[in-house]
């Protein structure tokens, strides 16, 4: 059962990713051309590259706000999906969640391939927080949405990709979270099954507390969202309204 006043608090959250050790000038220059998001700092004295993926995040979002993270690639929306999923770890500042939180973030995550399809719906439901009751309840409709046949009872390996595809993402969209968490590459590559599950995703969407989508399609951000907070390298550069949100997003300058 959802919780009552779930919320996201992020204080003073800094992320840093240090490259490599020991490498040259030319190497560090090609580097940090080739850094499309976050802050890059050279260490010239240890030889160290280090990349500020997120710097100085403060936000807090609570129950009721549907939130749109934009962003160049690179800008570090999935780095901070990650942190409010406690996948990754900050190196200072501090995390708050309240509420039972479900990050979709990667479609194979939780996936075994010598398992069968079937013991595969515990693995990854288990790794999304689902109960073995909850699971046990929704097994059946996740085998009909995932269409596999016969192949349901079969090692996970003699699978095609499009099957894995269907399976993980009839898993994913079966959770009811109080916070869900999802990313722009989500469910990627199987576009004609993703119309098929479009009513149980919409649901899924509508019917959570608190959602946070990083995406660059902007229907679902004004379909879903009432919020956006635009990121530039790591920071916040804008939190408001969604459609002031896109507007500073498409011309910062406007802000």
């Amino acid at each position: 059962m959802a919780v009552d006043g779930s919320k996201i608090v992020l204080k003073d959250i800094n992320l840093v990713y240090p490259v490599t050790t020991g490498i040259s000038k030319v190497f560090r220059q090609s580097l940090i051309g080739a850094v499309v998001g976050g802050v890059v700092e050279i260490d010239e004295e240890h030889k160290e590259v280090r990349i500020q993926a997120l710097k100085d995040i403060t936000l807090q979002l609570n129950t009721g706000t549907r939130t749109a993270l934009l962003g160049h690639n690179g800008s570090g929306k999935t780095t901070l999906l990650k942190v409010m999923a406690g996948i990754l770890h900050a190196d200072s500042g501090c995390r708050l969640i309240s509420g039972k939180i479900a990050p979709l973030l990667d479609t194979y995550v939780g996936l075994d391939d010598e398992s069968t399809a079937h013991e595969n719906i515990y693995l990854r439901g288990l790794l999304l927080g689902m109960s073995t009751d909850e699971l046990n309840n929704t097994v059946e409709s996740i085998v009909e949405l995932a269409n596999l046949g016969d192949f349901i009872h079969l090692p996970l390996r003699t699978l095609s990709s499009g099957m894995r595809n269907r399976l993980a993402f009839a898993i994913s969209i079966s959770v009811q979270p109080d916070i869900l968490l999802i990313d722009e590459g989500f469910g990627a590559g199987d576009w004609k099954f993703m119309e098929t599950a479009s009513k149980h995703f919409n649901k899924l969407l509508a019917e959570t507390q608190l959602l946070v989508l990083a995406t660059h399609n902007e229907e679902l951000m004004r379909r879903f969202c009432n919020q956006g907070v635009v990121l530039v390298k790591g920071s916040i550069k804008f939190v408001g309204p969604i459609e002031k949100a896109i507007s500073f997003y498409k011309n910062p300058s406007s802000g």
